[in-house]
């Protein structure tokens, strides 16, 4: 009978801590990306507050002009809520993982 050895595994898993803050292949990490979404956003509501109060205030602004940049906010607003719900779905799900 031969003795039990230790298997070796077929996979070798990444370590965490050097996938987290590496760079994508074009030098930005993902954090950076996220922050310039974020800031892409917040710009989108800031120009559709001021293009709304410059047309409330009659500024040389048509109503579908203020409309389009409400809109285009709203639509930027409700991309980073949904990429914020799979990150925080990703993460529940690796939180429930077992090892």
């Amino acid at each position: 009978m031969t003795p039990i050895t230790s298997a070796s595994p077929s996979f070798n898993f990444p370590s965490l801590g050097a996938t987290s803050a590496a760079p994508a292949a074009n030098g930005t990490s993902f954090a950076d990306m996220l922050m310039q979404a974020l800031h892409q956003t917040s710009a989108a509501d800031g120009r559709a507050q001021s293009m709304v109060a410059q047309g409330l205030a009659g500024g040389d602004v048509t109503m579908a002009e203020m409309v389009v940049a409400t809109r285009e906010a709203d639509l930027s607003f409700n991309l980073m809520m949904q990429v914020r719900n799979k990150m925080l779905e990703a993460y529940n799900e690796i939180k429930q993982m077992q090892f």
